[in-house]
């Protein structure tokens, strides 16, 4: 979560567990393809949550 803002990582964490989060309010956006997007995909596959 360190490579990006808290509450747009939090919404991409959920998205990635299924939940219907929604986009980030503006001038914020999702977290798109990438390092730090792969990171957090990759550390919360580590700990079964996805």
């Amino acid at each position: 979560m360190d490579a990006t803002s808290f509450p747009v990582a939090a919404k991409d964490m959920a998205q990635m567990r299924g939940r219907k989060v929604g986009a980030p309010y503006l001038p914020n956006k999702l977290t798109g393809p990438g390092k730090a997007f792969d990171k957090m995909h990759s550390e919360m596959k580590k700990a079964g949550l996805i």
